[in-house]
């Protein structure tokens, strides 16, 4: 309204002040006067396109004409620039979350909720798609905080741009995981296998196939059959500085609080930790464990002042590389 009468007093039609005002695609990118960045928008182009659409000329005849018959026309144009996508803090953030059931059909949470913008089928496409996965076997739950990643939720057109790009980043990562599983069940490498109809395949190979079903079922059931995580001789560990406190509030019983080592305190509770992670084993023989109960660990961590324990022979001590009697080795 403001650009309407300006351009009356200027004597102009309301079109040729805004011509003059818009924006155009070759003084992009610039900041506005709050120093927001506009880059990919189009204003002038988009309102020409409107006016050739309208055929603004042949309206303005139509209206003098009207008006000689006491009738009278109006027109009005509007136009804006709207913030979207990651403008803001809260635009800027989007999540999704991609299952897969052991039934291999696959469950798509997503933050935004559909207002009519079709995100419900937008988001099953996108997946369908990534996965290689029939659409029909592609559901979506939208909006139910109790499941859904955090979102920015529906506003400033931003639902297409972030909700599509946060599934095909959730996508990508998973249909890795699947390719990788179906190569190490088929026998081939990762570069062999294709995804389609809801199926893994061996390119050049039509029999040689696998179903999703079949590979959520060994990513859900069959850890043993899963392809290892890396090459052999690649993992290591370095003990780092560290240093652990706890307040256990008031004392009853000093002495349980101190470690085997009678001049300092110890937690032999992080130490078994330690063993837990790096030594313990379930000894297998085949496909069938040896034994019910963890052996015995290893207890010797490089380290000085490194105190180990040993639950299974009740054997403690400051690590020297040597096994401490009544304790041996398990066998890798």
């Amino acid at each position: 309204m403001l650009t309407d009468i300006a351009a009356r007093r200027m004597g102009l039609d309301p079109v040729e002040l805004r011509r003059r005002n818009l924006l155009r695609a070759d003084e992009l990118p610039c900041l506005n006067p709050v120093g927001i960045p506009y880059t990919a928008i189009t204003p002038s182009e988009t309102f020409e396109q409107a006016l050739a659409m309208l055929d603004y000329g042949a309206f303005r005849r139509e209206q003098e004409q009207a008006r000689a018959e006491d009738r009278y026309l109006g027109v009005g144009m509007c136009t804006y620039v709207e913030p979207t996508a990651g403008i803001t803090p809260m635009y800027a953030t989007e999540g999704a979350t991609i299952r897969i059931e052991p039934t291999g059909k696959v469950n798509v949470y997503v933050a935004g909720g559909s207002t009519g913008n079709s995100l419900e089928t937008t988001v099953v496409q996108l997946t369908a798609d990534a996965l290689g996965v029939d659409i029909a076997d592609v559901n979506t739950i939208q909006g139910d905080t109790a499941i859904a990643p955090f979102g920015g939720g529906t506003g400033g057109s931003r639902s297409g741009s972030v909700t599509t790009g946060a599934v095909a980043e959730t996508a990508a990562g998973l249909r890795t995981r699947i390719i990788a599983i179906a190569a190490h069940h088929l026998g081939v490498t990762a570069e062999k296998i294709g995804l389609g109809g809801s199926r893994a395949r061996v390119r050049g190979t039509p029999s040689s196939t696998a179903s999703l079903a079949e590979i959520a079922g060994i990513a859900y059931f069959r850890p043993d059959d899963l392809p290892p995580r890396g090459p052999a001789g690649t993992g290591g560990q370095r003990p780092v500085p560290r240093a652990e406190l706890g307040d256990p509030g008031q004392r009853h019983a000093p002495v349980h609080l101190r470690g085997r080592r009678p001049d300092r305190p110890g937690q032999p509770a992080a130490v078994q930790g330690i063993g837990g992670v790096l030594y313990e084993h379930l000894a297998r023989r085949s496909s069938r464990a040896v034994r019910a109960s963890y052996p015995c660990s290893p207890c010797a961590w490089p380290s000085p002042n490194t105190w180990w324990t040993c639950a299974t022979s009740g054997c403690a001590g400051r690590t020297t590389g040597a096994t401490p009697s009544g304790s041996a080795p398990a066998p890798f």
